[in-house]
């Protein structure tokens, strides 16, 4: 799901860093990935996130240079001016982007497959070792101050 994203903005993989967020229904809406329903049914917005995140960086290079914004180019987390060739990267712009307004859903322009980095190719795990080493927490590694806990006790046979 991250890296659809991070495709989309232009991000470079290699500097990508993802953490899991709470789990907080009333905040964040539903969060429920069995079933293999994530990209089924979030494709598009996660492809949107990442566009938003692109045109933000963009127009806040643009500002930045006082050009044109159709002059700047996101690629592998940085902003280029085409005609200048002058970079900046995103870190440098995120304090002006986060400033601007959200652009138009409508009005956003997605990859085309062909232009997809990463998609139908193979790419490393990033959680895989946390997950088979006992790093990465779960559900029923909760622990509450005073938690009681319990179990089902059958008879016997």
């Amino acid at each position: 799901m991250p890296m659809i994203i991070a495709d989309e903005m232009e991000a470079d993989w290699s500097r990508c860093v993802v953490e899991q967020a709470e789990g907080n229904e009333d905040r964040y809406g539903s969060q429920n990935t069995d079933g293999s329903t994530s990209i089924r049914n979030f494709l598009p917005k996660y492809r949107e996130a990442g566009a938003v995140v692109k045109v933000l960086m963009q127009q806040a290079a643009a500002r930045t240079w006082k050009v044109p914004v159709a002059t700047v180019r996101a690629r592998a987390h940085t902003v280029v001016h085409t005609t200048s060739g002058h970079t900046l990267g995103f870190g440098d712009l995120v304090e002006l982007a986060r400033q601007l307004p959200m652009p138009e859903a409508g009005k956003l322009v997605f990859k085309s497959p062909e232009d997809r980095r990463w998609q139908g190719k193979s790419m490393p795990s990033i959680d895989l070792v946390p997950m088979t080493t006992g790093r990465s927490v779960y559900g029923a590694d909760l622990k509450r101050l005073g938690m009681k806990y319990a179990v089902i006790q059958r008879p016997s046979a």
